[in-house]
Protein backbone atom coordinates (compact mmCIF):
# COMPACT_ATOMS: atom_id res chain seq x y z
CA UNK A 1 0.00 0.00 0.00
CA UNK A 2 0.73 3.68 -0.45
CA UNK A 3 -0.14 6.95 -0.11
CA UNK A 4 -1.20 7.44 -3.57
CA UNK A 5 -4.02 4.39 -2.84
CA UNK A 6 -5.44 5.75 0.11
CA UNK A 7 -6.28 9.03 -1.97
CA UNK A 8 -7.39 6.94 -4.97
CA UNK A 9 -10.30 5.45 -2.58
CA UNK A 10 -11.78 8.91 -2.32
CA UNK A 11 -11.30 9.39 1.33
CA UNK A 12 -12.49 12.55 2.80
CA UNK A 13 -12.48 11.14 6.30
CA UNK A 14 -10.77 13.30 9.33
CA UNK A 15 -8.88 10.55 11.16
CA UNK A 16 -7.56 11.64 14.86
CA UNK A 17 -4.75 8.74 14.65
CA UNK A 18 -3.24 6.67 12.28
CA UNK A 19 -0.42 4.30 13.33
CA UNK A 20 0.86 1.79 10.63
CA UNK A 21 2.55 -0.22 12.19
CA UNK A 22 4.91 -1.60 9.11
CA UNK A 23 8.45 -1.15 8.06
CA UNK A 24 9.27 2.89 6.48
CA UNK A 25 5.74 3.54 7.25
CA UNK A 26 7.35 7.14 8.80
CA UNK A 27 10.22 7.29 6.42
CA UNK A 28 10.95 11.03 5.66
CA UNK A 29 10.22 10.79 1.94
CA UNK A 30 7.12 9.66 2.32
CA UNK A 31 5.49 10.62 5.71
CA UNK A 32 3.93 13.87 4.73
CA UNK A 33 2.43 11.99 1.86
CA UNK A 34 0.45 9.57 4.64
CA UNK A 35 -0.56 12.48 7.02
CA UNK A 36 -2.35 13.90 4.00
CA UNK A 37 -3.79 10.74 2.41
CA UNK A 38 -5.29 9.93 5.70
CA UNK A 39 -5.94 13.61 6.94
CA UNK A 40 -5.21 12.84 10.19
CA UNK A 41 -4.72 14.84 12.87
CA UNK A 42 -1.84 12.72 14.70
CA UNK A 43 0.68 10.06 12.61
CA UNK A 44 3.00 7.20 13.73
CA UNK A 45 4.74 4.66 12.24
CA UNK A 46 8.37 3.08 11.84
CA UNK A 47 11.39 5.66 10.14
CA UNK A 48 13.15 2.81 9.02
CA UNK A 49 13.02 -1.30 8.45
CA UNK A 50 12.22 -2.93 11.95
CA UNK A 51 11.98 -6.63 13.39
CA UNK A 52 8.06 -7.59 13.80
CA UNK A 53 9.51 -8.65 17.47
CA UNK A 54 10.39 -4.93 18.30
CA UNK A 55 6.95 -3.71 15.97
CA UNK A 56 4.75 -6.51 17.84
CA UNK A 57 6.25 -5.70 21.39
CA UNK A 58 6.17 -1.88 20.94
CA UNK A 59 2.15 -1.97 19.84
CA UNK A 60 0.99 -4.02 22.66
CA UNK A 61 2.32 -1.36 24.99
CA UNK A 62 1.61 1.34 23.38
CA UNK A 63 -2.42 0.69 23.24
CA UNK A 64 -1.97 -0.74 26.36
CA UNK A 65 -0.54 2.38 27.52
CA UNK A 66 -3.55 4.50 25.75
CA UNK A 67 -5.73 2.91 27.89
CA UNK A 68 -4.30 4.14 31.16
CA UNK A 69 -5.00 7.38 29.87
CA UNK A 70 -1.68 8.27 28.90
CA UNK A 71 -1.32 11.37 25.91
CA UNK A 72 -0.16 9.10 22.93
CA UNK A 73 3.46 10.84 23.49
CA UNK A 74 3.11 9.68 26.62
CA UNK A 75 2.42 6.05 25.69
CA UNK A 76 4.77 6.04 23.13
CA UNK A 77 7.17 7.34 25.83
CA UNK A 78 5.67 4.28 28.30
CA UNK A 79 5.45 1.69 25.66
CA UNK A 80 9.61 1.55 24.76
CA UNK A 81 9.91 1.75 28.89
CA UNK A 82 8.06 -1.16 29.36
CA UNK A 83 8.49 -3.54 26.69
CA UNK A 84 9.08 -7.11 27.30
CA UNK A 85 9.14 -8.46 23.43
CA UNK A 86 11.31 -7.18 21.13
CA UNK A 87 14.54 -4.20 21.55
CA UNK A 88 13.62 -1.25 23.00
CA UNK A 89 16.30 1.18 21.56
CA UNK A 90 15.42 -0.35 17.96
CA UNK A 91 12.12 1.17 19.14
CA UNK A 92 13.40 4.36 20.47
CA UNK A 93 15.58 5.08 17.63
CA UNK A 94 12.97 3.86 14.53
CA UNK A 95 9.43 5.05 15.88
CA UNK A 96 8.12 8.31 14.60
CA UNK A 97 4.86 10.23 16.40
CA UNK A 98 4.42 12.94 14.24
CA UNK A 99 1.45 15.72 14.34
CA UNK A 100 -0.45 16.55 11.47
CA UNK A 101 -3.43 18.74 9.93
CA UNK A 102 -2.03 21.91 10.96
CA UNK A 103 -0.78 20.63 14.42
CA UNK A 104 2.51 20.96 16.48
CA UNK A 105 4.39 18.63 18.82
CA UNK A 106 2.18 20.35 21.96
CA UNK A 107 -0.97 19.17 20.38
CA UNK A 108 0.94 15.44 20.84
CA UNK A 109 1.19 16.16 24.81
CA UNK A 110 -2.22 16.46 25.07
CA UNK A 111 -4.37 13.89 22.52
CA UNK A 112 -4.91 10.82 24.09
CA UNK A 113 -6.88 8.13 22.35
CA UNK A 114 -9.50 7.01 24.29
CA UNK A 115 -10.85 10.23 25.47
CA UNK A 116 -11.18 11.21 21.41
CA UNK A 117 -13.01 8.09 20.95
CA UNK A 118 -15.47 8.78 24.32
CA UNK A 119 -16.16 11.64 23.26
CA UNK A 120 -17.27 10.76 19.46
CA UNK A 121 -19.25 7.96 21.59
CA UNK A 122 -21.27 9.87 22.76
Amino acid sequence: MCPSMVNGLGNVNDYYFVFINACRSADPTNVTRWINAFNTHCYMGWAESVTAETASGFAQKFFEGCSLGISVMGARDWAINKMKDGDPQEASSKIKLLPGKGHNDAYLLNFKIDQRVRQEGN
